[in-house]
């Protein structure tokens, strides 16, 4: 038993947990939870003034009890005092209330037995005493012959007593600011008499109402109001949060993209915050990338211009000679041929240069992947460059395992990679240094290729490692494209390494700068 207890236990606090986490992450129970408590407690509330109201309703259903009884209780007095004036030996206790009133014997004409004063007013006094009300008895003049104790009326006006009752009779129910008064005519002693019963209870003036309708009314508005107090009441943080959210979306509608809201809920509003400040980061970023671009493009421009415009200076210019004929023989005129040569090409590949960047920040360029030996690959460029290294006082050095790596890329783009690595390796390279290729598979997921270049150089500082491969950029920028290069090579070699889904970047150390390039396998 206390094996199945505990894991009762652990189970309810289990349930109590989840509740409490969804409960924190969901807005939509919260308000459930919070409409069903605010329900229960105006429902509580609306009873408990129903409760309280419950003095209206009697006192709306005494009333109604008072002008029966009040009714019957002149009938029952004017019976009996008619009852006693006929037979003598009939004597009923005071308000035993014996047969319906006006069931009596006729009284005859002669008197039987006069009733003493004393008779009379203890017949009143025990309905008075009973009744809590005082009672009288008058002749046709409004005169009042007997009336109980404690009953303060001399006179009465005999018309508004009969208008009264007549308007009683009518409505059933009479509320006006005098009282009650009910009234009946009899004979006594042989001539025309009335009891008149007057009660304590003073009303409102003005017609009959429902007294328990309204009350129940009362509640259930009380209640209504309660619900809507409370409702408001538990609801307010939330509301609050909401124009609080609402007030940053302006902000950030206005360019104030600094502004962040907090996020005080774990629910949908919280994460709706989140959004709000990922939205206004992300444009941030957005916004400082496109004023970097442009002002990289402000710079290309500049710096394009520059490039296009000098080759094609000096060109015009040597080709003006030529067609001045201006020159001392035929050799000075072939030289002055092929300069003009040399500075066409380097001005067509340029232009190729920005055609291709183009075309592959497009994204729009296919990929014809084959599966090479990346073996055989690296060792054709590396012969390839051997020559223009020792031209430059530099050694290349391979190191390649002796295993067989193939890998599945577009190896025209692949080589222009490789191609931009090893240009700017020997162009920037101190002298005499080495050159130092590698690659090796890298123990990670799919067991990539990571191709390395690393040269002796001029290292850059590692913050604006990772600006080298930005489009347009030069670590120098006096640099022109007789010195510097477009500013483009890094640029495009990245974006083809990640259309092959793979990523290059560059590392250093001491005065060693490495560029990584990693290849994914078939």
């Amino acid at each position: 038993m206390n094996r199945i207890g505990s894991l009762l236990l652990k189970g309810s606090v289990h349930a109590a947990v989840l509740f409490r986490n969804s409960l924190t992450r969901s807005l939509q129970l919260q308000l459930i939870l919070a409409f069903i408590l605010c329900m229960t407690a105006s429902i509580f509330a609306g009873r408990y003034i129903h409760d309280l109201t419950k003095p209206l309703r009697d006192a709306e259903t005494n009333y109604s009890m008072d002008v029966k009884d009040a009714k019957y209780e002149v009938y029952n007095i004017a019976y009996v005092l008619e009852l006693l004036q006929n037979n003598p030996a009939a004597r009923p206790e005071s308000g035993a209330g014996q047969g319906k009133p006006g069931t009596g014997a006729k009284p005859p004409g002669d008197l039987i037995h006069p009733l003493k004063n004393e008779e009379i007013e203890q017949i009143l006094n025990d309905h008075a005493q009973r009744m809590k009300s005082n009672f009288y008895i008058i002749d046709h003049d409004g005169e009042v012959l007997h009336r109980s104790l404690s009953s303060p009326e001399t006179r009465f006006n005999l018309a508004q007593l009969i208008a009264g009752s007549v308007e009683s009779q009518s409505r059933n129910v009479n509320l006006t600011l005098q009282g009650l008064t009910a009234m009946y005519p009899f004979e006594l002693n042989g001539t025309e008499a009335f009891v008149v019963m007057k009660t304590h209870t003073v009303y409102p003036a003005g017609p009959s109402v429902p007294l328990a309708k309204k009350s129940g009314t009362v509640s259930i508005f009380a209640a209504v109001i309660i619900f809507i107090l409370l409702f408001y009441w538990v609801t307010r943080r939330k509301i609050r949060y909401l124009e609080e959210l609402a007030h940053g979306l302006v902000q950030m509608s206005r360019g104030n993209l600094d502004y962040r809201v907090k996020e005080r809920s774990r629910d949908e509003l919280g994460a709706l915050a989140g959004h709000m400040n990922t939205m206004a980061n992300e444009l941030q970023l957005s916004i400082e990338e496109e004023r970097k671009a442009q002002r990289l493009k402000t710079e290309l421009i500049t710096n394009v211009s520059h490039d296009l415009r000098t080759p094609l200076t000096i060109i015009i210019g040597y080709l003006r000679l030529l067609k001045d004929r201006d020159y001392q023989n035929p050799q000075q005129a072939e030289h002055y041929t092929q300069l003009a040569y040399g500075r066409a090409e380097k001005l067509k590949l340029l232009i190729e240069e920005l055609f291709e960047f183009t075309r592959m920040s497009s994204k729009g360029v296919p990929l014809v992947k084959t599966t090479v030996c990346l073996n055989d690959l690296l060792h054709q460029l590396t012969e390839e460059y051997v020559g223009l290294a020792e031209q430059n006082h530099l050694t290349i050095q391979l190191s390649i395992p002796a295993e067989k790596y193939f890998v599945s890329i577009d190896a025209d783009q692949m080589i222009r990679v490789f191609e931009n690595l090893l240009t700017n390796a020997v162009k920037y390279s101190r002298s005499p240094s080495t050159i130092e290729i590698t690659f090796r598979e890298e123990q990670t997921e799919g067991r990539p290729i990571r191709v390395t270049v690393t040269n002796l150089t001029e290292v850059p500082d590692s913050s604006r490692l990772d600006q080298m491969f930005e489009r347009f950029y030069r670590m120098d920028t006096a640099r022109s494209s007789e010195t510097g290069g477009s500013g483009l090579g890094l640029s495009i070699a990245r974006s083809i390494a990640e259309a092959h889904g793979g990523r290059i970047w560059a590392e250093s150390s001491g005065s060693k700068l490495s560029f990584h390039v990693r290849l994914l396998r078939p």
